[in-house]
């Protein structure tokens, strides 16, 4: 491999880094097997395993939310999702 180039999974955990993104909700398995491997590697982005899809994914929602940054969730059909929190006013 050529110094300046890096496989799939690594360049899209990069990206994540790059965005600022500390979290990633999801279940490993399936095609995003090797993604979760190379999240395994990161010092930024925080992977935490969940049981169900749908959790990762209001997970994702909440924590967003919370913090007004994107958050991610990763499910194991090779689709993922990335929430970004909403700019709502409050009263």
């Amino acid at each position: 491999m050529i110094p300046d180039e890096i496989d799939v999974p690594h360049a899209v955990v990069r990206v994540l880094e790059e965005a600022g993104i500390p979290f990633v909700f999801g279940m490993p398995g399936g095609d995003t097997g090797r993604i979760f491997d190379a999240l395994y590697d990161s010092t930024t982005v925080q992977t935490i395993l969940v049981r169900h899809e749908q959790v990762g994914s209001i997970m994702a929602e909440m924590c967003g939310r919370l913090t007004g940054k994107p958050e991610s969730s990763w499910a194991r059909a090779s689709s993922w999702r990335a929430t970004r929190s909403s700019a709502r006013s409050r009263p």
